[in-house]
């Protein structure tokens, strides 16, 4: 009896052995590798790295992007096609365009004045959405010299900080090569780019012209809020400079709200005010016509109060809106011209040293 039992005993211990070495076996007639096996991958390791998060723009020069955007004639969001490396711009806008100077500073320009440590990137981009431009406008061959150096630095400091395990421990600098990775514009991102032409800029091969070039820093990602502040621009210069024309209706509603703003009451004058700037465009012409032919001072300056709220940038002027900034090539002087410029100054300092040696 005993001896049974024993023999009982060890057919199912043999059993069991059995099934556990023929499991591997049928996992690897299946095709998969066995547990434990060297050949399997850890969790995780195949998936592609992390996108880094888009560079923000400082709210401070976000705040001028419509007084830029206003004077540029091409406004998109794009998506990067092909981009090449940042190397040093061989044709800067030219200190004679004082203007473009201002609005190439005004959208952050890092590079230097003169070829002397300015940055650009070429870059073919695939319109995503025309703000505002030539119509039917698929493709942008876009010269970018505008590059948030500092903005990127800080970002990968503070994304290194966050990966750190000791927070006490400092932080090395990043490389200048991963500033400019982050810097620059990536194939395959999306940005809101504010262009205009640039004369200095020829197509390089492949290219179609004209050849755009950046007037504000490329926004990567661009938020809602800020491709809405953007189109409404563009909306209210186009009902600015093109104003619908007034319907009866309309002329008899403005006559009284003008009327009104010779009230003596206080409240009847704020709220003619109201109508009137609510109306918009549309009561361009009547208000400018107002201002000419009333005799009444309070009218007259309330109107103008009025014309000045209805433009597109309050205060500005229509060269602030036009869309007409360009970099333009360097003027060309005279043949001579040089040359007459060099002996004078050359006159005038033999002549400042000659003073000195008489003195």
């Amino acid at each position: 009896m005993l001896r049974l039992a024993k023999t009982a005993v060890c057919g199912i211990l043999g059993c069991c052995l059995a099934a556990q070495l023929a499991v591997p076996v049928a996992r690897s007639a299946e095709g998969g590798a066995p547990a434990g096996d060297p050949a399997q991958k850890p969790a995780g390791k195949d998936k592609p790295p992390a996108r880094p998060k888009p560079l923000p723009v400082q709210p401070h020069l976000l705040k001028q992007l419509p007084m830029i955007a206003a004077r540029c004639g091409t406004i998109a969001v794009v998506k990067v096609a092909s981009a090449g490396e940042v190397k040093p711009d061989e044709n800067p806008p030219s200190q004679e365009q004082p203007e473009v100077m201002m609005l190439m500073r005004m959208g952050a320009w890092w590079g230097g004045i003169g070829g002397q440590g300015g940055q650009a990137q070429r870059a073919r981009c695939e319109v995503v959405e025309l703000i505002r431009g030539e119509a039917g406008t698929k493709e942008l061959a876009v010269l970018c010299r505008h590059f948030d150096f500092n903005g990127a630095r800080n970002a990968i400091w503070q994304e290194m900080r966050a990966e750190q395990k000791d927070k006490r421990a400092p932080i090395q600098n990043p490389s200048e090569e991963d500033i400019l990775k982050r810097a620059c514009l990536t194939e395959g991102e999306t940005y809101l780019l504010v262009l205009m032409p640039d004369e200095t800029a020829a197509p390089a091969e492949g290219e179609k012209p004209p050849v755009l070039s950046t007037a504000f820093l490329p926004v990567q990602a661009p938020a809602k809020e800020v491709l809405d502040e953007l189109r409404g621009l563009v909306k209210r210069i186009g009902a600015y400079d093109n104003p619908p024309e007034m319907k009866p209706g309309e002329r008899a509603a403005a006559e009284k709200h003008v009327a009104d703003l010779a009230s003596p009451d206080y409240m009847v004058r704020s709220k003619a005010d109201d109508a009137l700037l609510a109306m918009g465009p549309v009561s361009k012409a009547f208000l400018e016509e107002t201002v000419k032919a009333t005799k009444d001072l309070e009218v007259r300056e309330r109107c103008a109060l009025i014309l000045e709220e209805i433009k597109p940038l309050p205060g500005a002027q229509p060269d602030d809106w036009a869309g007409k900034a360009a970099i333009m090539k360097p003027a060309e002087k005279p043949e001579g011209e040089d040359k007459d410029e060099d002996e004078g100054k050359a006159g005038a300092a033999a002549g400042g040293n000659a003073a000195g040696l008489k003195e």
